[in-house]
C-alpha cells in the first residue's frame, strides 16, 4: 500500500463506512466496538467533546441511525437478551 492507513481512512471513510454497513451484525459490532474503545484512549476517557464534534459532521439520516443506534443499546443494556 503506497498510502498509510490513517490517509486512507481519511480518503475513504464514507466509503469504509459504506462497505461496513453492507456487513454482517457481527462485522459491524466489532468495527463499533473497535471505534469505541479507540475513541475512549485517543480522548483519554473524556469523549464528549470529541462526540460533539463528530455529531456535528453528521448528515441528518446519519444523525437520525445513530440517534436509532443509541436507543437500542440502551433498551439492550436495560434488557439483555
Amino acid at each position: 500500500m503506497t498510502e498509510n492507513i490513517l490517509t486512507a481512512n481519511e480518503k475513504y471513510a464514507r466509503d469504509l463506512g459504506a462497505d461496513l454497513g453492507r456487513s454482517s451484525d457481527a462485522v459491524q459490532g466489532e468495527f463499533l466496538t473497535g471505534f469505541a474503545h479507540s475513541l475512549v484512549i485517543a480522548c483519554g476517557g473524556r469523549i464528549e467533546t470529541q462526540l460533539a464534534f463528530m455529531v456535528d459532521t453528521l448528515t441528518p439520516n446519519a444523525l437520525d441511525t445513530i440517534i436509532q443506534l443509541g436507543e437500542m443499546a440502551k433498551f439492550r443494556k436495560e434488557n439483555p437478551l
